[in-house]
C-alpha cells in the first residue's frame, strides 16, 4: 500500500489526465473479475465531498466500471460503520477534520483492516511521513 497526497484542488486533474494510481489499482480489480467497486469519501467540507463524488464517478462511468460510493461527513461517522470498512477498495480520506483527523481515522481503518486503499486527499504535503505509518 501506498500514499498519494492530492492537493484538493488537484482533483480533477489527477483524474483527468489518467489518474495513474486510481486506475492501476482499478484495473487489477478489474482483472480479478470484480463485479463492483466500493469507494467512501470521508470529508468535513460539504463541496469537496460532492466534487470528489462527482469526479470519482465521472471517472468511473468513463471506464464503464460499476461502483458504489458511499459519503461521509467525518471520521466518526465512517467509524461508526465498522462493519462496512473492510468491504472498500478505496477510502478517499481528507486529513483536515474535525473531531478526528484523517491520521487516526486511518489508524483505526487499519485496526479493522489492512486491505483496502486509502488515499488522501489534502493540499499539505507535511503528512506525507505519517501517511507511511498507516500505509496509505
Amino acid at each position: 500500500m501506498f500514499l498519494r497526497l492530492l492537493p484538493t484542488i488537484g482533483v480533477s486533474n489527477y483524474l483527468s489526465t489518467g489518474g495513474i494510481f486510481f486506475h492501476e489499482h482499478v484495473s487489477a480489480y478489474t482483472g480479478r473479475n470484480r463485479r463492483m467497486f466500493y469507494i467512501a469519501i470521508c470529508d468535513d467540507e460539504k463541496y469537496f465531498r460532492i466534487r470528489e463524488r462527482e469526479l470519482v464517478a465521472k471517472y468511473m462511468d468513463s471506464k464503464s466500471y460499476k461502483f458504489r460510493i458511499d459519503i461521509y461527513d467525518s471520521g466518526i461517522e465512517l467509524l461508526k460503520e465498522r462493519s462496512k470498512i473492510p468491504q472498500y477498495d478505496i477510502i478517499f480520506l481528507d486529513i483536515n477534520m474535525k473531531e478526528i483527523d484523517g491520521m487516526k481515522t486511518a489508524r483505526e481503518i487499519r485496526k479493522i483492516t489492512r486491505e483496502v486503499y486509502i488515499v488522501f486527499v489534502t493540499a499539505f504535503i507535511t503528512y506525507a511521513p505519517e501517511g507511511y505509518e498507516v500505509d496509505a
